[in-house]
């Protein structure tokens, strides 16, 4: 039989031609930067690494370089989406002097898109959201917020945005923790629906109006978001916050990840979408580049979270005074860096640092000021001294620190039993006289954040018994002694390690102590140092149960403490009893 073969060439060529058109809506690529958790850090965070059994310090990001960075992308990707995932309030003294505006600030100069509200947005109830949202020029999302009964917020709270970026409709659903009524203040005048039915909801309608490339911006949490991807149909990517999750490989800088960046799930059109988010504090930038077909499905990504950091590094000299490096360490560090994805250095974004400083001059002020007063002098050692009258149960700083964590939790949620704080997390003693804010600030340096768990008696009973035992094992690790809020405990020195904590009884809510039972269900807030097994408390994360990071820093807790109760005492009850030496 004759072939055809130029009616066979002319098919060919058309349907290449067909190709090479959709190969073009094909290639729509988009490059989402996104944010989570950032609490008010605006400055730069200190990180440390090892080189050569020497620890080098040095700056992670911060706004100004985080701006740096957003600005060198937009000059590289025509297709750009900077996103944030929630909880820009809390945390820091900018966010206690400025109720979020320095934020808001920076983050307009950024060119931000949309940010999802996180729980701690409502933390000084709708007032102070309602004037972050008037200053803000970008969306403020979430699909399961009803904020209709509430005038300051009705008309500032989106459930989706669609953005037109190169002839192609892009969704963006925000969704909001609904414990957020439980963890914050949001007011009788709000309520949270059911996130996954308001993200059906949501989709639904951008779908109708032909809408097919959809991101969900998340304050649900990493592993809530990855559920949530497998069952919505239509999304290609989830840009999460509220766990503080880090995804991607910084083992370089020695940070363990809870998992790859993106992680790649399979929606309920079993096609793919990618679960991201960025640790916390701006220390990292995640960024995506996504490609997308005609049907708005994804068919390609490249990408990974980056840690900005600065140039300069230092290390610690025979008189524990920070140096610079020397000229040959700073060459094997920036060896070690240029080999390790994801880390940069970066130099700040002038303008931004500029603005920043306008806001930083008055924290600073604020740092000098007196927020409560000291009528005699409060002295903070790790171990109670025994042969010490005032000192028997130990610090008389560690106490207050205690008391201010079980009174936040109280006061805002979740509701705690008992503190649980280690003596190494403070860091100094209280004058007598004028207390201000930066000595608090000083005393708590470690910006910890307070968590709370749920334990039983005996786990209580086991976990007080593993920092006694450590803290008592040898001089060097006394950091580890428990101090408590809502508890009291009897120590005999005379018994061997594992067996000296004889008597642990809690206080009820009229102030009256009982027996703690082995059996009894507690909420007990520590901070997050502890719950990671910090200090040698590493029964603590084997055994908490729905383990909750409240965002609040241990030294702001303090510092609003202070503030209201007007003067710093020493606790009238002995919450700590030893005997047997």
């Amino acid at each position: 039989m004759k072939k055809n073969f130029p009616h066979i060439l002319l098919v060919a060529v058309f349907v290449y031609a067909l190709a090479g058109c959709a190969g073009t809506q094909e290639r729509f690529a988009l490059t989402v930067a996104h944010v989570n958790d950032t609490h008010g850090h605006l400055d730069p965070a200190q990180i440390s690494f090892d080189l050569d059994n020497v620890t080098i310090r040095t700056e992670a990001a911060g706004f100004p370089r985080l701006a740096a960075c957003v600005k060198d992308l937009r000059s590289r990707h025509e297709n750009l989406l900077f996103l944030h995932a929630g909880d820009i309030f809390q945390g820091t003294l900018y966010f206690t002097k400025f109720g979020g505006r320095a934020d808001c600030t920076l983050l307009n100069l950024m060119g931000l898109d949309a940010m999802v509200l996180g729980n701690h947005e409502f933390d000084k109830g709708p007032e102070t959201l309602a004037g972050f949202a008037t200053q803000a020029d970008f969306a403020i999302l979430s699909a399961n917020i009803d904020a209709s009964r509430e005038p300051l917020l009705r008309d500032r709270i989106k459930p989706y945005i669609i953005k037109d970026i190169a002839g192609r409709k892009v969704g963006i659903i925000g969704l909001t923790t609904p414990d957020t009524q439980e963890l914050s203040h949001p007011g009788a005048t709000i309520s949270f629906r059911d996130p996954e039915q308001s993200a059906r909801c949501a989709i639904d309608s951008l779908v109708a109006q032909g809408v097919h490339i959809i991101i969900i911006v998340s304050h649900l949490g990493y592993k809530n978001d990855v559920g949530l991807a497998s069952r919505l149909p239509e999304i290609d990517m989830i840009a999460g916050g509220h766990t503080h999750t880090l995804l991607g490989d910084f083992s370089a800088l020695g940070f363990e990840s809870a998992g790859p960046y993106p992680t790649i799930c399979k929606n309920a059109d079993n096609a793919t979408a990618l679960v991201v988010q960025a640790w916390e504090w701006a220390k990292i930038l995640g960024v995506l580049k996504v490609s997308f077909d005609s049907q708005g499905r994804v068919t390609s990504w490249t990408g990974e979270p980056m840690m900005p950091v600065g140039a300069v590094f230092t290390q610690e000299n025979s008189s524990g005074d920070k140096v610079p490096v020397d000229s040959e360490k700073l060459k094997k560090i920036r060896a070690k860096l240029a080999g390790s994805p994801g880390i940069a250095l970066v130099d700040e974004d002038a303008s931004s640092r500029k603005l920043l400083e306008t806001y930083a001059k008055e924290v600073s002020a604020f740092y000098k000021q007196n927020v409560a007063l000291a009528p005699q002098n409060l002295v903070h050692v790790r171990l109670p001294n025994v042969g010490n009258a005032a000192l028997a149960s130990g610090s008389q700083v560690a106490p207050l620190v205690a008391d201010a964590m079980l009174w936040k939790m109280r006061a805002m949620g979740p509701v705690a039993d008992a503190a649980l704080v280690n003596a190494g997390s403070v860091r100094g003693s209280i004058p007598k006289g004028d207390v201000s804010v930066g000595q608090l600030c000083d005393l708590l340096p470690f910006g910890n954040r307070l968590v709370v768990c749920r334990l039983s008696g005996l786990e209580i009973k086991s976990v007080l018994e593993v920092g006694i035992d450590r803290a008592l094992t040898s001089p060097e690790n006394d950091g580890a002694f428990p101090y408590v809020a809502g508890l009291r405990y009897t120590v005999d020195l005379s018994k061997s390690g594992g067996k000296r904590l004889v008597r642990v009884e809690l206080q009820g809510g009229k102030g009256t102590w009982r027996m703690l039972a082995d059996t009894a269900d507690c909420r007990i807030v520590t901070n997050n140092y502890l719950i990671k097994g910090g200090d040698g408390y590493d029964l603590l994360p084997r055994i908490a149960q729905k383990a909750q990071d409240t965002g609040y820093g241990d030294a702001e807790v303090f510092i609003e403490y202070a503030g209201i109760q007007g003067q710093l005492k020493q606790q009238p009850e002995k919450r700590i009893t030893l005997m047997g030496r």
